[in-house]
C-alpha cells in the first residue's frame, strides 16, 4: 500500500449514514477529489454536488487496484462475522479478485438458495436494512421503467392466484378499515395538509387526467350526458320549471339584455330559422291548426249571438 496518495491507482473508503445508524464499505479506482461517491444499491443514491447532511466519508487506505480489493474483501468479511446488519453492503467483493462460491456469496444460506422463502427472507432483509424512502424510491423507479412488464405479471399472477388474491384483499381492507378508524383525525389532518401545500399541483394534474380521459372517451361521455340529461330532467322536471322561473325573475334585466345583444348579432339567421320552423310546423300540424281556427270562429260567433250583436252580411 502506498503512503504518497496522489500517486495511488484505487482507495478504500467507508461511509457512515447517521440519520439509519448504518455503514457502507468500498472500493473506487480514482481520487478521492472525482465526482463519484458510492455504488450501492441499498443506500440512498447521491452525487458529489448534493451529499446529504447526515452522509460521512472516511478514506481508510490507498494503494493499487488489486491491492484495494482484496483488503476490501477482508474487511467486509470480518464486518460480515460481527456487525453485518449495520451495513448496506451485499457482496463481500470485487469478483474479478474474490470468489463468490459457497458462504462468499450474498445468496448464500444453508441449500436455501433460489427457493420461494429464501427469496422473501432475502428480500425482507434488504428492506430492513436500507430505510423505507428508499426502497419505495428504487420500488417506483423500477415500475416507471418496466411498467408494461410489472402489469404483465400481476395480471399473470392474479389469474393463477385468483382465490389467494381475494382472500388478501378481504384482509387488507379489514385491516386498512380498522388502521383509518383508530387513526382518522391524523390520517385527515395529514391529507388536509397534503393538499393545502399541493394544491396547484394537484388541480394541474387533475387537469391533465381530465384531458386525457376526455379525449379517449369523448362520444361516450356526450353519449352518458345526453342520457343523464334526459333521465335527470325526466325525474326533476318540476324542480327544473321552478328553478327556471326564479333564476328568470332574478335576472330578468340581465336577461332582456342578452337576448337583445344575440338578436343584434344573429338577426338575419334567426330570421331564417323562424321561416324554416314555420314551414316546418305548418306542414306537420296543419290539420290541427284548421280545427283550432274552425273551434276558435265557432266560439267567438256564438258570443256575438249570445250578447244580442248582429252577425255581417
Amino acid at each position: 500500500m502506498m503512503s504518497n496518495t496522489s500517486a495511488a491507482e484505487s482507495f478504500l473508503y467507508i461511509w457512515y449514514d447517521t440519520k439509519n445508524k448504518m455503514f457502507y464499505l468500498g472500493k473506487h479506482k480514482g481520487t478521492p477529489d472525482d465526482s463519484y461517491t458510492h455504488s450501492s444499491t441499498m443506500m440512498e443514491s447521491f452525487n458529489k454536488d448534493n451529499i446529504p447532511s447526515y452522509m460521512r466519508r472516511r478514506i481508510l487506505a490507498y494503494g493499487t487496484d488489486e491491492e484495494m480489493c482484496l483488503l476490501e474483501h477482508e474487511c467486509l468479511k470480518n464486518r460480515k462475522e460481527k456487525k453485518w446488519d449495520r451495513y448496506y453492503n451485499t457482496w463481500l467483493g470485487d469478483p474479478r479478485y474474490v470468489t463468490l462460491i459457497g458462504e462468499n456469496n450474498p445468496r448464500y444460506k444453508h441449500g436455501m438458495t433460489g427457493t420461494l422463502e429464501y427469496n422473501r427472507q432475502r428480500n425482507q432483509r434488504y428492506r430492513d436494512r436500507m430505510s423505507w424512502a428508499v426502497y419505495n424510491e428504487r420500488q417506483r423507479k423500477y415500475r416507471a421503467k418496466n411498467k408494461e412488464e410489472v402489469n404483465k405479471k400481476q395480471r399473470e399472477y392474479r389469474k393463477k392466484n385468483k382465490d389467494k388474491v381475494k382472500e388478501y384483499s378481504k384482509t387488507y381492507l379489514a385491516k386498512t378499515k380498522e388502521y383509518y378508524e383508530k387513526n382518522k383525525d391524523e390520517i385527515n389532518e395529514k391529507r388536509r395538509k397534503y393538499r393545502e401545500e399541493n394544491k396547484d399541483r394537484i388541480n394541474e394534474k387533475q387537469r391533465g387526467y381530465a384531458k386525457t380521459y376526455y379525449a379517449k372517451n369523448k362520444d361516450k361521455i356526450k353519449e352518458y350526458k345526453k342520457e343523464y340529461g334526459k333521465t335527470y330532467r325526466a325525474k326533476n322536471k318540476d324542480k327544473i320549471k321552478e328553478y327556471r322561473k326564479i333564476y328568470r325573475a332574478e335576472n330578468k334585466e340581465e336577461l332582456n339584455e342578452y337576448r337583445k345583444e344575440y338578436y343584434k348579432k344573429n338577426k338575419e339567421e334567426i330570421k331564417q330559422k323562424s321561416r324554416e320552423y314555420s314551414k316546418t310546423y305548418y306542414v306537420k300540424n296543419k290539420e290541427a291548426k284548421k280545427k283550432y281556427q274552425r273551434e276558435y270562429y265557432a266560439k267567438k260567433k256564438a258570443e256575438r249571438l249570445a250578447s244580442g250583436a248582429t252577425l255581417p252580411i
